[in-house]
């Protein structure tokens, strides 16, 4: 039964260490005890960028989000044992560039010393999200132009069937009007006038 606890106990902590959201495990002063790849891929921006040379979670966070170094120190001290924070927001400067970052964050506490913060870049997912309800935007403008093209281009032929028939109805009453034609009718009924003239 040891050697499957020591197995289970392995693979949990190879799920942390690859685990998709940064994982920190801290102590009640903001020590890192355990610091997941993930985990440093997010602070590794916010360490360069402020130049912090600390292992410490509560000098890394405090020069981008002070509010939440207090929110996690209230729930250590108050002994809360989990809370969940809003999207954190904020602005990373290097030299002239800047980037921004949307990280949600999650502290667990577990007696009698043991806080675990689980925290996750959404920048990423926001971008996507932007990204896709610009196509979805881009492509019902294009469908609505293409509906447009259509009902013009339906309109221009009901004109242009209509201006057709127009012309028609104009060129059959010039043939009609054709005095050569009136000649042909009048000859006509010329040589039919000793057939008509009794019965009319």
């Amino acid at each position: 039964m040891g050697n499957h606890l020591i197995q289970s106990e392995d693979k949990l902590f190879l799920y942390m260490k690859h685990a998709t959201s940064g994982m920190a495990e801290i102590d009640p002063d903001g020590n890192i005890n355990y610091l997941n790849l993930e985990g440093e891929a997010i602070l590794k921006p916010v360490i360069s960028a402020h130049s912090i040379d600390s292992n410490n979670l509560f000098d890394i966070l405090a020069p981008i989000v002070p509010e939440l170094v207090e929110k996690i120190k209230n729930i250590v001290d108050n002994g809360n044992n989990t809370t969940t924070s809003r999207p954190q927001i904020f602005q990373l400067s290097f030299g002239t560039g800047k980037m921004e970052r949307r990280i949600n964050l999650s502290v667990n506490k577990i007696p009698p010393d043991c806080i675990i913060i689980c925290f996750e870049d959404i920048a990423e997912k926001n971008t996507n999200d932007k990204a896709l309800q610009q196509a979805l935007l881009d492509k019902a403008v294009v469908q609505g132009k293409f509906e447009i093209a259509a009902n013009v281009l339906h309109d221009i032929g009901n004109a242009v069937v209509g201006f057709s028939s127009y012309l028609s109805r104009i060129k059959r009453s010039l043939e009609l009007d054709n005095s050569e034609n009136l000649q042909n009718q009048v000859g006509f009924f010329e040589a039919q006038r000793t057939i008509i003239s009794p019965a009319l």
